[in-house]
């Protein structure tokens, strides 16, 4: 089952969440990139706090974070399950199946 469900990868619905995700992460940045902008130049023509403006900055780049890390997660998803973990889950497999080989042995005897 496992390595079944490491050769397939992502499911569709698993796919649709993260670009769900990423859309409204999108929407988020945008916003955050555009009250940057309006902040900066609000700063910059002093009619702005310096603690004001900060927070304003922190709030971007804790946007631009986000979506940074839902786009390598979706980057990760759509390239498919990497080669270690299907081997990974093969190798589990087999000792699943070796042990229950042992077992099959030990019953008869």
């Amino acid at each position: 089952m496992q390595t079944r469900m490491a050769k397939n990868g992502a499911t569709a619905d698993q796919l649709r969440q993260l670009r769900a995700k990423q859309k409204g992460l999108r929407e988020q940045y945008d916003f955050a990139a555009k009250s940057y902008k309006r902040a900066h130049n609000m700063f910059r023509d002093s009619l702005m706090s310096p603690q004001s403006f900060d927070e304003i900055f922190a709030k971007y780049q804790g946007a631009k974070a986000q979506l940074d890390a839902v786009n390598a997660e979706l980057n990760d998803v759509e390239r498919g399950t990497r080669y270690e973990k299907i081997g990974m889950a093969e190798g589990q497999e087999n000792q699943a199946l070796g042990a229950l080989q042992e077992a099959h042995v030990a019953y008869s005897e």
